[in-house]
């Protein structure tokens, strides 16, 4: 029955690739193959000064034209099935940049934003690749307290004041003495993930490392 169902719907709104239109697949694989994910060390990982995050490994850089109109498609107009795509790319980074943690958490998404979109999006990604690195997700122990204004278009100084207090670590003795890989999208000053390392690491982390997508 679902087959058929999905058959007329393809007929009725034919899936096309968010980046270039071809008809057949959400993100086809010509364009997957112009994403130019970060090889060199220069390029996939740095160290941010003041701030509560170790170290930032980086996937790819979001000046791509095939990556922005990913992300953007997948984040912005909630196309679900787009997370697979976004995780093969993770997978494939991580091929040649490895590095050890006890556990993986996707920075949660804030409850009125999760409502509206419906989905986590972060989450979803991090499951997709997790199995691939050997690294079990942690799952609600890092929290939003509350919603705050997206921090899109904001400065440095407007994104720290957005983001002060905005999480809690519901139940430390999951983190405590441990190598923490937090995952998020997108990196643009670091403040979403200082924040939530700053949590962690007074909850007890011992390292705090992040895994993004892309860095603008």
């Amino acid at each position: 029955m679902n087959r058929i169902l999905n058959f007329f719907l393809d007929l009725i709104y034919p899936i096309s690739c968010v980046s270039c239109g071809k008809a057949g697949s959400l993100f086809c694989d010509d364009c997957l193959k112009t994403i130019k994910v970060n090889r060199s060390e220069k390029q996939a990982y740095f160290k941010p000064e003041g701030q509560f995050i170790d170290t930032v490994y980086v996937v790819a850089d979001y000046h791509q034209p095939a990556l922005g109109s990913l992300i953007h498609c997948y984040k912005y107009k909630f196309v679900k099935g787009l997370a697979s795509v976004l995780a093969e790319l993770v997978i494939d980074f991580l091929k040649d940049n490895k590095f050890y943690s006890d556990c993986l958490i996707a920075l949660p998404t804030a409850k009125k934003r999760l409502l509206f979109r419906g989905f986590d999006h972060t989450l979803l990604v991090a499951k997709s690749f997790s199995a691939q690195i050997n690294v079990a997700i942690i799952e609600n122990v890092l929290l939003r307290k509350r919603y705050r204004r997206p921090q899109v278009g904001l400065s440095r100084q407007a994104r720290l004041i957005n983001i002060r207090d905005a999480f809690a670590v519901i139940n430390p003795a999951l983190v405590a003495d441990k190598n923490i890989l937090l995952f998020d999208d997108i990196y643009t000053t670091g403040s979403t993930l200082s924040q939530a390392a700053k949590m962690l690491k007074l909850a007890g982390a011992k390292k705090v490392e992040a895994l993004v997508i892309a860095r603008d």
